[in-house]
């Protein structure tokens, strides 16, 4: 394991050697002329799954503790760069780190010092071989499974009383901290925050005050028996704000000090670029520039979070940063084509693209990002506008019970007029003016609200006729409707956006169309049934990836592989401003 007893420095200088790449040789041909056979470059990917470092590969650093094979921290060798390992399986490399003080001696707890402090009713309790590296580690007691962070000066809580989380794994807790004076703080690693006193508590301490900065403070600890659990291994840090490096365990009143360590690829034949592939499938690239060799950087994430698999070595530079939906002009890497469509503007109304465009759309005047491709459907209901209405006793697209009073609201940045009913009704309904003579379902109540909510009905057309869409309905005598001509055999679902104000209800582009959920508004003028065709979005790999990941505002994702180098999103497979994607970034 790595201590520090009666030593503030782990680690020191090292040299290892380098890449010595292949050299020509000679050998003699029929006629005895000399042949000279020169060396092909390997360009093949580094697995950095395997337990022997690749040669193309130079790590040079102290040892530091790694996760092993039976998923315990174990301490490395100096100079060597071991596979770590999760749940029993090769997850892959960590990344070089900085050189880094943990500021907090007796980390373990096992002792009482002028580091370590409890509460008067407790004595401490140390399993013996309860710490992550096998070594001892403190027992906190099961009623004092809280755990803070707190500041003396102003008597300030950095982190408030919060209760453990814990699981049969190892946790490791990280919080980046800026005390906010000149001050000692504590990690308590166990309070019971239920007493007024807090008793009972374990908290660990540096020795002297920290200064006002940016500290990364982290601690190990997992479910234990119905009595105790372990807690403790303690680390307060600063040299890569705000992540966490690999854990130093002091064992005494010292410091414990790391030195930097560093990863160094060497550059081969004619790359120019390596390709950096992590255990969850991501990619980041770094350009050789000319180089004989290239660094790794220090990790721009917690240790034990993420996990280096492989480094593949290119012809190119590409540019594999994400790509972000939420920005007003589109990244020059998709392509998208497609009809004008249906989109939310910043104003929160439903405007029109032009075609062959993908414009951001917003929610609540705040970008969310684009909606997915759509394939290509028809909107079987005529007059979206109601231009085309009448009382009973006329024939019109649109018609209104006797006593109604319907007004017309245009919106400046849409060609979907609101239509105003005076007298609120409230259910959706869908009707077959076939001689069969019936309605789809029972009148349906969709909660409409004081905020636009899209009212979604499915339903079976089993004959082909005029169907009527209720886009309000109160009874037989009180509704609004409209005539929907031809509508052939299928499944079908309607939809109508609608909100509630103080003085009558509102409605706006109603839609009749194949399918199981709504796509984007279809604009249709008097007697029109417009198709909108489908649209395409395509992402050409730059490069060393083999997908891109979709990322959706719903935080759900989705990958999508390259096909000769072109990914093509799927169709949108849920309603219409269900989703948006946010993101796109390239994985292996």
């Amino acid at each position: 394991m790595i201590t520090s007893p009666q030593s503030s420095l782990l680690g020191g200088p090292s040299v290892n050697s380098g890449y010595i790449p292949p050299s020509t040789c000679e050998v003699s041909g029929e006629d005895g002329k000399a042949i000279v056979i020169q060396p092909q470059p390997d360009l093949s990917d580094i697995d950095l799954l395997l337990s022997r470092l690749d040669s193309r590969v130079v790590y040079s650093g102290p040892p530091h503790l790694f996760w092993n094979q039976n998923g315990i921290l174990q301490t490395s060798n100096i100079n060597e760069w071991p596979v770590e390992y999760q749940n029993g399986v090769a997850i892959g490399r960590s990344f070089p780190e900085p050189q880094t003080t943990n500021y907090l001696p007796n980390c373990r707890a096992i002792a009482l010092s002028n580091n370590v402090k409890a509460s008067a009713d407790f004595d401490l309790i140390v399993g013996e071989t309860s710490a992550p590296d096998g070594g001892a580690m403190c027992l906190i007691p099961v009623a004092s499974a809280f755990y803070l962070i707190s500041q003396d000066i102003g008597g300030v809580d950095l982190i408030p009383g919060t209760p453990y989380t814990l699981s049969t794994e190892w946790n490791r807790l990280v919080f980046p901290v800026t005390p906010t004076a000149n001050s000692v703080v504590r990690i308590w690693i166990g309070r019971n925050i239920n007493d007024a006193s807090g008793n009972t508590f374990v908290f660990i301490e540096p020795s002297s005050a920290l200064n006002i900065g940016d500290y990364v403070f982290s601690w190990f600890a997992k479910a234990g028996d119905e009595v105790t659990f372990p807690a403790g291994c303690g680390m307060i840090e600063n040299s890569n704000y705000p992540y966490a490096t690999s854990p130093i365990i002091t064992e005494d009143a010292n410091q414990g000090i790391r030195t930097e360590s560093s990863v160094s690829i060497a550059q081969v034949g004619d790359s120019q670029s390596i390709v950096i592939v992590y255990d969850d499938l991501s990619l980041e690239v770094s350009p050789f520039n000319g180089a004989d060799s290239v660094s790794l950087p220090f990790a721009t994430f917690n240790w034990g979070e993420r996990y280096i698999t492989r480094i593949k070595y290119l012809s190119n530079v590409p540019d594999l940063s994400p790509i972000d939906l939420t920005a007003e002009t589109l990244d020059s890497r998709v392509s998208y084509s497609g009809p004008s469509h249906t989109y939310v503007d910043s104003f929160s109304a439903l405007a029109t693209s032009n075609e062959n465009e993908w414009p951001l759309e917003y929610q609540d005047s705040v970008a969310i990002g684009r909606h997915e491709p759509e394939g290509q459907t028809i909107n079987y209901a005529p007059d979206t506008v109601a231009l085309d209405i009448a009382p009973p006793g006329n024939s019109a697209t649109w018609m209104y019970s006797q006593g109604s009073t319907i007004t017309y609201g245009a919106i400046e940045t849409s060609q979907f007029n609101i239509i105003n009913t005076e007298t609120p009704k409230i259910f959706i309904n869908v009707y077959n003016e076939s001689e069969a003579r019936f309605f789809f379902s029972p009148d349906v109540n969709p909660g409409t609200d004081s905020t636009w909510q899209r009212n979604i009905l499915t339903f079976e057309n089993t004959i082909e006729s005029t169907l009527r869409f209720y886009t309000q309905r109160e009874g037989a005598t009180s509704y609004l409707y409209q005539h929907c001509p031809g509508v052939p055999v299928g499944s079908f679902v309607a939809s109508v956006f609608r909100r509630l104000t103080d003085t009558n209800m509102q409605s706006e582009a109603p839609q009749l169309e194949i399918g199981t959920f709504p796509t984007s508004p279809i604009f249709n003028d008097r007697n029109e049934q417009n198709t909108r065709l489908a649209s395409s979005v395509t992402v050409k790999n730059p490069g060393g990836a083999k997908n891109i990941v979709l990322h959706f505002s719903d935080g759900t994702r989705s990958t999508v592989p390259f096909v000769s180098d072109i990914a093509t999103l799927p169709l949108a497979s849920q309603a219409w401003a269900t989703r948006y994607i946010t993101q796109i970034t390239f994985s292996n």
